[in-house]
């Protein structure tokens, strides 16, 4: 027998658990980047229900809500309720589906998905106050129109 085919033979079961080996860490990479992809997903729908509900609510009841107010402010009792309900609509926008995708890429039980839903409900409306607080009051410079010879210089 040759050296070569003796040496095949000692180094072979290296060789293959050194190939199995390898196999495992690219499908645990490949299983990483699913689930991450996931997460993004399902991260993305629920901001963007949650966005939705918000907006719309703020849009169709929290301002009639205002207007009736003597201060023009809302009540403790008001804004619990109007959180329930955006959290209520959020999920609505989700669907049943969305929900469990929630619960399962998060890994929380459904009786905590209105507390979280809730939680990330009262971070869109503080960012939409903020926004809305710091467009109110700030002006931008008029956008100026260069003259038609300098735009054709610019090409």
């Amino acid at each position: 027998m040759s050296i070569l085919f003796i040496a095949f033979k000692v180094l072979q079961p290296v060789l293959l658990a050194s190939l199995a080996w390898a196999a495992t860490r690219v499908a645990d990479l490949i299983n990483h980047n699913v689930k991450s992809e996931k997460l993004k997903r399902i991260l993305l729908r629920l901001d963007d229900a949650i966005a939705l509900a918000v907006k719309e609510m703020n849009q169709t009841i929290v301002d009639a809500l205002r207007d009736m107010s003597p201060d023009g402010k809302l009540t403790a009792e008001q804004r619990a309720n109007l959180k329930a309900q955006a959290v209520k609509l959020a999920k609505s926008h989700l669907g049943p589906r969305g929900v469990e995708e929630v619960c399962e890429i998060l890994g929380i039980a459904h009786h905590e998905v209105d507390t979280h839903i809730g939680a990330r409900v009262e971070a869109a409306v503080h960012d939409l106050k903020v926004g809305a607080a710091t467009r109110v009051g700030v002006r931008l410079p008029a956008p100026t129109l260069a003259p038609a010879g300098e735009l054709a210089g610019a090409q």
